[in-house]
């Protein structure tokens, strides 16, 4: 290329260089101009909170106490005393079984005793008398005694034909009918305890030396994803599952409105021992800058 044609394309590029100098000189000073253009510093005080390594794992609900009720004798149901999820106590009478034959049992057993305690008297009185014997009243005494272990035995026999809450809880749903045939081992009705639940989870055997009882931890369910539920570990597992290389830990959490339900999987977030000590920003800090950083996107 000839030497006139090489410096006209470097003047040509000289004076490119020149307007694009010039553009950026005029934009500064319009910018110098315009305090809203201006980049925002924004300062705040360094704090020490304390803060841990969350722990995350699986766990699955369990109801504090929970029993599946069932008959132990062949009979017919006579009497349910209980609806679907009612809310029953201690002691109350849930599944009568027919007892007739037991209660007329009971009866013949009830009046051969009012009959063996009069001979016991007769007894006596003739020995007073110094008519009769004592060896006639202390057969009188046995008879008397072999009756009153008979309605024991019999009013066993009539508990067996009654089912009762042995705790306070909440029954499942009814499936049975009066008049339905029961044998031993079928089950009637089930009673959960839903007031605390039981929450059992596993952590790896990895972090067995920062768990102990009394941790606090949340857990949250997908039947409720606004809602997080508080509680803390009770117990850990004395041994280590030497498959999954796993403990079992065991927590408990309060359920005053009985919204959690045995068998649901629960998020478990566990707050690790000992906690550390980290440099931030304090609250009023952290609220300031993230306001601000609000007004700068608004702007």
């Amino acid at each position: 290329m000839p030497v006139l044609s090489l410096l006209a394309v470097a003047a040509r590029g000289r004076r490119r260089l020149g307007v694009a100098l010039l553009g950026l000189s005029m934009l500064g000073s319009a910018n110098a101009q315009d305090p809203d253009a201006r980049t925002s510093v924004i300062a705040a005080p360094v704090t020490t909170t304390e803060w841990s390594d969350p722990l995350e794992a699986l766990g699955t609900l369990r109801a504090d106490e929970s029993v599946t009720l069932s008959a132990t004798v062949t009979e017919t149901i006579a009497e349910l005393s209980f609806d679907d999820g009612q809310r029953v106590a201690a002691g109350d009478l849930l599944i009568r079984l027919d007892d007739s034959a037991e209660q007329a049992e009971l009866r013949a057993a009830r009046a051969l005793r009012q009959e063996r305690e009069n001979a016991v008297r007769r007894a006596r009185q003739l020995q007073d008398r110094n008519v009769g014997i004592r060896a006639d009243v202390e057969d009188a005494q046995a008879q008397l005694a072999q009756v009153n272990a008979q309605i024991d035995e019999i009013q066993s026999r009539l508990a067996d034909h009654q089912l009762r809450a042995p705790f306070a809880g909440t029954v499942g749903q009814r499936d049975l009918s009066v008049g339905a045939l029961v044998t031993p081992g079928t089950e009637l009705v089930t009673l959960d305890k839903l007031d605390r639940m039981k929450l059992d989870f596993t952590v790896p055997a990895t972090f067995l030396g920062a768990l102990a009882p009394g941790m606090s931890l949340s857990a949250t369910t997908a039947s409720y994803p606004e809602q997080v539920f508080r509680g803390e570990v009770t117990s850990i597992g004395t041994r280590i599952d030497p498959v999954s290389r796993s403990v079992s830990v065991r927590a408990q959490l309060p359920n005053p409105e009985r919204t959690l339900r045995p068998g649901m999987l629960m998020i478990v977030t566990l707050e690790r021992r000992p906690p550390r000590h980290a440099g931030g920003p304090g609250i009023g800090a952290r609220a300031q800058r993230r306001a601000s950083i609000r007004d700068a996107h608004r702007a």
